[in-house]
């Protein structure tokens, strides 16, 4: 799978609602009361589908934060990142090539390819650094999530303070592809310049080829989505980003979006519907970067986040361990 038809996958497989999983992971709804007990429960669940993917990328990280020279192009990558891209398609090649017999059968433009090659890599980098962090963010349904901070340069979005954020949305009226949401993740998901094109960046240029914020959407039922992404090195707004988007759905209605018998009026809908949901799910993301200083406790006291994880000894090597306890923060 060439550059430019990995970048068209990642375009067309974040924008498109996936579908979920129909069946309920638990008996009961996730919801403001329960959201902290049952979310490691379906992160969990979710990463071990994917098994031995997510350990494999610890040890990467691991592997060439304490080497380097292991680092992609020989360049490390910014504390904001877990893991680029590229390291986890190529662990999840090897993976699959010693199940499958033949990483290059697969057809990138599938679904059985999206899903190989998009919708595992970004589960798992926005899923194993929370892993490690299981922070919490409560947002209340009181807060006023303007839409002027639609108008924040995506540039901000880099330095997010964990590796993966997840905020608690069950008091909220969000949806995702027809479906309430009740929580959303947030990473960043970048893939490095190939070494061909490394000597024409300029030396304080970007390092990333692709550079995205993504997001991954939690439903009351326990199954989760890709969501929508915004590109970071273009020097746009978050609202420039979205509005890129909707310029590339309207492009490509008949491969983006089923269309099936649809008019071309039904399919517009479809498509704002789109972007006032994508816009919807990055507020409350953008809040909190402008309200760090306001989080609190349970008591109302100000607490600000952990910083993440640093890898420790463990015998002869070195561990990053899940987290031992979920972290709960509030917005106010």
């Amino acid at each position: 799978m060439d550059q430019s038809s990995m970048h068209q996958a990642a375009m067309h497989a974040a924008n498109e609602p996936l579908e979920g999983a129909p069946n309920s992971r638990f008996l009961t709804p996730i919801n403001r009361d329960n959201i902290a007990a049952k979310i490691k429960t379906v992160v969990m669940t979710e990463l071990g589908a994917y098994y031995p993917l997510p350990q494999s990328l610890v040890n990467a990280h691991i592997g060439i934060r304490h080497n380097p020279a292991l680092a992609p192009n020989g360049k490390i990558w910014p504390k904001s990142l877990f893991i680029p891209l590229e390291a986890a398609i190529n662990l999840l090649s090897q993976i699959m090539q010693k199940r499958l017999g033949s990483f290059q059968s697969i057809d990138s433009q599938s679904p059985e390819g999206l899903d190989a090659l998009i919708t595992v890599p970004s589960m798992c980098c926005c899923l194993v650094p929370w892993s490690k962090l299981g922070t919490v963010i409560h947002s209340g349904g009181s807060i006023k999530f303007a839409d002027e901070l639609l108008n924040t340069p995506t540039e901000i979005l880099k330095d997010l303070p964990q590796w993966s954020l997840f905020i608690d949305v069950t008091e909220r009226d969000l949806h995702w592809n027809g479906r309430k949401v009740a929580g959303i993740f947030y990473a960043r998901y970048a893939l490095s310049h190939p070494p061909a094109q490394v000597q024409a960046v300029e030396p304080n240029g970007d390092q990333f080829l692709i550079d995205n914020l993504i997001t991954i959407v939690l439903f009351e039922n326990g199954s989760l989505d890709l969501g929508p992404f915004v590109t970071l090195n273009e020097g746009k707004t978050v609202a420039q980003s979205i509005d890129d988007t909707r310029a590339r759905l309207e492009d490509n209605q008949g491969n983006v979006i089923g269309t099936g018998n649809l008019s071309k009026d039904q399919i517009n809908f479809m498509i704002e519907g789109t972007i006032a949901n994508s816009q919807q799910l990055l507020l409350p993301l953008l809040y909190l970067m402008a309200n760090l200083d306001k989080l609190a406790d349970h008591n109302g006291r100000k607490q600000p986040l952990t910083p993440n994880p640093e890898a420790y000894v463990i015998g002869s090597g070195l561990a990053l361990p899940d987290a031992d306890l979920i972290r709960e923060y509030y917005l106010k």
